[in-house]
């Protein structure tokens, strides 16, 4: 496989109308026919989706290097959890969960934009069918995250210095504590 970065770069680069493309196709908002088209055909090389995909979502693997620790339950680490209340444990791990199966969709939508669309509705009358308000929580993280991933994308494919702040936000991502 091509080295991830140096695909990054060549996608991305000087590229922010796909990143906008890749974003409403996530968001389900409106896109026209011809940003389909080029999404699809960006795509369309599994490499590239694959790219993508270890940006917004890490999976174990038996391509992972050495040092790294690519799972998506591990940067919840003990301290999240141990000690704490069960209406706090579920608040954590359900949209967490949730956030896992919204990403394989969201990913399946850049080679299928007219695909199964990620649910991002919310009603503020759920509260009695979802007290814990899971399905905001795993809503709030999905969109976070899809424009957290595109923007270290732009700034990757860009050389662009990282603003402190994502710097943080990147360093919570990959930690194991």
């Amino acid at each position: 496989m091509e080295n991830d970065k140096d695909l990054i770069k060549e996608i991305f680069k000087d590229n922010e109308k796909l990143l906008k493309i890749i974003r409403n196709v996530m968001f389900d908002l409106e896109v026209s026919k011809e940003d389909k088209e080029i999404l699809k055909n960006t795509f369309k090389n599994k490499e590239a989706k694959e790219a993508f995909r270890i940006k917004l979502h890490s999976k174990r693997g038996d391509d992972v290097k050495f040092g790294s620790i690519a799972d998506f339950w591990v940067p919840l680490g003990d301290e999240a959890l141990v000690g704490k209340s069960e209406d706090t444990i579920r608040q954590i791990v359900l949209p967490r969960a949730k956030l896992e199966k919204m990403f394989e969709v969201a990913i399946n939508l850049l080679d299928n934009p007219d695909g199964e669309k990620v649910d991002l509705s919310y009603d503020p009358e759920s509260i009695d069918a979802d007290p814990l308000q899971i399905n905001l929580l795993a809503r709030n993280k999905f969109l976070n995250a899809i424009e957290a991933t595109l923007n270290f994308i732009n700034i990757q494919a860009n050389n662009i210095e990282m603003p402190a702040d994502m710097k943080k936000f990147m360093k919570q991502k990959n930690s194991t504590k």
